[in-house]
Order: C-alpha cells, then structure tokens, then sequence
C-alpha cells in the first residue's frame, strides 16, 4: 500500500479485544470486523486533521469520492470553513463564474 505521497505503508498487524456489544454494533461478522474497524479509526483520524482526504481514503482501501460518502454516512464532513469560502469565491470570480 503506498501513501498520497508515493511512499510505501508496511501493514502492522494489532491485536485488539473489544466487548461482544461492539463487535454487534460493527456488523457482528468476525471476518469483517478488521476493515471495518480500520475504515473507521481512519476516518477518526482524518476528522482529527492527521491525515490527508487522499492518504485517509488510501489507507482505508477506498476510493477517493468513496471515502468522501463514507464520511458521510459517519456524519463526519470534509472542513469547509470561512477561509475555503473565500478561497472559492475568489476562483469563481477569477474565472467569470461569480
């Protein structure tokens, strides 16, 4: 697996033991707890800002607009402040949009 940047991420496998009640709330299906899992504390990540919208879609083994609806259905959205609005406005502008 290889980053936003081009660089190659080795896998670390983690052993994590979590209550029967979690694992229920997750899909209940031992086989696919691990990806579930990885896509959510990736998506955690992202929200926290340590990671890109490109390395955390990677890094969950989504695509990009994939991930950006995953996001989504975790209530989760993409920061889109003030300073983006600007920022977009400006580009509407420049380019006879606005």
């Amino acid at each position: 697996m290889y980053n936003s940047r081009g660089v190659l991420v080795v896998p670390k496998a983690v052993v994590v033991e979590i209550p029967e009640s979690v694992a229920e709330a997750l899909g209940g299906k031992e086989a696919g707890l691990a990806p579930e899992v990885l896509k959510r504390l990736v998506a955690v990540l992202y929200a926290e800002g340590r990671f890109s919208l490109r390395e955390a879609a990677s890094y969950a083994g989504m695509g990009y607009w994939d991930f950006m609806e995953y996001l989504g259905s975790l209530g989760l959205g993409i920061p889109y402040g003030e300073k983006e609005l600007r920022e977009d406005e400006a580009t509407l502008k420049r380019l006879g949009l606005l």
